[in-house]
């Protein structure tokens, strides 16, 4: 990413591989961004509701943006940089990996995919937020199960 037209790059490798991580970063969110963008109404109650719950987490990344804007009147290093954002890192990478899994699903095959995801990662913070995303998305699923079994309407317009 950095100097990429180049052989090799002119910088440190540390700072090198550094900056490579903390550009995955951004690109990351792109790619969460605009998995959001796609997935509109038609996509289903269930769709609609777990995009609603990446934008959740897409507001606290934007948080951290804000807030590494203001290290950066104070002075903001490399080192200090990657600190603040090697969570952030984690999250958006777990929210990549499981965008690219559930990429053209909705309704239950969607949540059989989070929960698989849920299911095969042993890591706490990502196990929280697939968590987090998979109960958003399943009280819809249940709301408009239970709307059908006790009164035999199926309200989901979009499906």
């Amino acid at each position: 990413m950095i100097e990429p037209y180049l052989e090799s790059a002119s910088c440190d490798p540390s700072l090198y591989q550094l900056c490579q991580k903390i550009f995955s970063l951004p690109l990351n969110y792109l790619l969460v961004d605009n998995y959001i963008a796609v997935n509109n109404i038609e996509n289903g109650t269930v769709c609609q509701a777990f995009t609603g719950a990446r934008r959740t987490l897409i507001k606290v990344y934007k948080m951290m943006v804000v807030q590494l804007d203001e290290e950066v009147k104070n002075g903001l290093t490399l080192q200090k940089m990657w600190y603040y954002v090697q969570p952030s890192c984690k999250i958006m990478e777990s929210l990549v990996e499981l965008t690219r899994h559930a990429n053209g699903l909705r309704g239950g095959p969607l949540l059989s995919c989070i929960f698989t995801m849920l299911n095969s990662t042993t890591d706490d913070q990502v196990k929280g937020i697939y968590c987090f995303l998979f109960n958003r998305a399943l009280s819809v699923y249940v709301q408009l199960l239970e709307k059908w079994i006790y009164e035999g309407v199926i309200s989901d317009k979009y499906e």
